[in-house]
């Protein structure tokens, strides 16, 4: 679940600085475990509360969302509320505080860590640690969330207890129900809500068209539908703008697919069960959050990789092959934040750079793919060598777009994101101001009604306000 930074009325009608993932229809088997967080979270004796998923993480984070969303109507955190994904963009210490940084907009003087220091010191927060399990190991992040000043808390969401002085709330047992087939459709829908809400990036959103089932579709457009009608009169206006264009070119590729079968590289027979035992259980774990289903579909494809027969085939097809497994690595690597999934995606793309030729069509998105992977190795090691290379793929890709091409925006927004990372990091103002220059190409090249033109607004905004 990945945030939108906005402000909201809180009881008091102040404006709350927060970052939190869209608001959706919580299972009412779940409504006792949010009352128990949000009253552990109101005691001023507790400085902790753990949300303990035991598997079941869509679970965990929908509670989180929604005490949030609770405590923010209270008025209860007048600072401001933080979600920080630590699973992915926020998987390391540096990250999570410039996340914080912006979702608060504080001046990095002295130093970004006091400065968030003293805002958390002097403002109630709630920082919302979901995905904590990815970083637990990490002793600037453990040493972070415990000594947290007193008028703000952390809110921890993981599979199994973080082992932290607090109150751990349980979800996911047998006796909330949960088991039941309607709240497990439930969560089903909500899952893919959140993960639609969250896609910014135009590949991204390609990628999470082309996984959702077609017997899902009018489901899910129905849902995001409900969800715009019952939205709040004082939420983010850009965030809905956006919603509303993201939703009406989401039914016109679903109408695109009914009117033509989908293509792509040609598959030999007896690849054929692999793949679509793979392509299915991916699409599983987007439609319900399983991460059982995310290890078979990397299973799966490893298995076609590893084949005997697989380096005699056709050179788009292994292409195709390897792209896809490091696809869904990375995935495993945002939900579980193991090390080792990111550094075999990253190895795959390697290969896919230099397998492909020169003038292959989708060089490009191969090279787009691999800058990806190391700015998110980047956010979890802060290695500056990650970032460099990072910046310098992305802009092989865009020299390899040519200026009418629908990826071409895409591209650019990546790079300016790589150069406004490095900004934050050295402080260079020129790559402050190249990234300005990126995100003013990118508004450019993309029409008034694009569904992505309310988030590339924003991240020029961003850009503008930095300097």
């Amino acid at each position: 679940m990945a945030g939108q930074t906005e402000t909201e009325s809180s009881a008091a009608s102040v404006r709350v600085p927060r970052n939190l993932p869209l608001r959706v229809p919580v299972p009412a088997a779940l409504d006792q475990t949010v009352q128990k967080t949000v009253e552990s979270l109101r005691d001023p004796d507790i400085p902790l509360v753990n949300i303990a998923g035991g598997g079941e993480a869509t679970a965990g984070a929908l509670v989180a969302a929604e005490s949030a969303h609770r405590l923010l109507e209270a008025g209860t955190f007048s600072g401001g509320i933080c979600w920080l994904d630590c699973a992915g963009r926020d998987g390391s210490l540096e990250a999570m505080l410039d996340t914080i940084q912006r979702t608060f907009g504080l001046t990095p003087a002295p130093t970004l860590r006091e400065a968030v220091r003293r805002y958390l010191r002097e403002h109630p927060c709630l920082l919302v640690f979901a995905g904590y399990d990815a970083v637990a190991q990490s002793m600037d992040v453990l040493a972070f969330v415990t000594g947290l000043p007193a008028a703000s808390k952390a809110l921890l969401v993981s599979r199994t207890p973080a082992g932290l002085r607090g109150v751990v709330v349980r979800v996911a047992d047998d006796e909330a129900g949960l088991a039941s087939p309607e709240v497990q459709a439930m969560l089903q829908m909500n899952a893919l809500l959140q993960a639609f809400t969250a896609v910014q990036e135009p590949n991204q959103m390609r990628a999470f068209w082309q996984a959702v089932p077609a017997e899902l579709e009018k489901p899910l457009i129905e849902a995001i539908e409900a969800f715009i009608r019952q939205a709040p009169s004082d939420a983010d206006p850009n965030a809905m703008e956006s919603l509303r264009a993201k939703l009406a070119d989401f039914k016109r590729v679903c109408e695109e697919r009914s009117a033509k079968p989908a293509g792509g590289p040609d598959i030999p027979p007896h690849f054929r069960a692999g793949i679509q035992q793979a392509q299915g259980a991916e699409q599983q774990y987007l439609r319900t959050g399983d991460l059982a289903a995310l290890d078979e579909a990397a299973a799966a494809w490893e298995r076609i990789l590893g084949h005997p027969d697989f380096p005699a085939t056709d050179v788009g097809f292994r292409l195709a092959a390897m792209n896809a497994t490091g696809t869904v690595l990375l995935r495993r690597y945002w939900a579980r934040g193991q090390i080792a999934d990111l550094e075999r995606a990253l190895a795959l793309w390697q290969q896919v750079v230099a397998l492909a030729p020169p003038d292959a069509p989708d060089r490009a998105g191969y090279l787009n793919n691999l800058a990806t992977g190391l700015r998110d190795r980047y956010a979890r090691t802060g290695a500056p060598d990650d970032l460099e290379a990072a910046i310098v793929h992305w802009q092989q890709a865009v020299a390899l777009t040519p200026p009418d091409a629908p990826d071409r925006a895409g591209y650019l927004n990546n790079l300016a994101a790589g150069l406004s990372d490095r900004y934050a990091r050295t402080g260079a103002l020129p790559d402050l101001e190249a990234a300005i220059a990126h995100w003013q190409q990118v508004v450019a090249l993309t029409p008034p009604d694009a569904p992505d033109r309310a988030a590339l607004l924003n991240n020029l905004a961003g850009g503008l306000r930095d300097r």
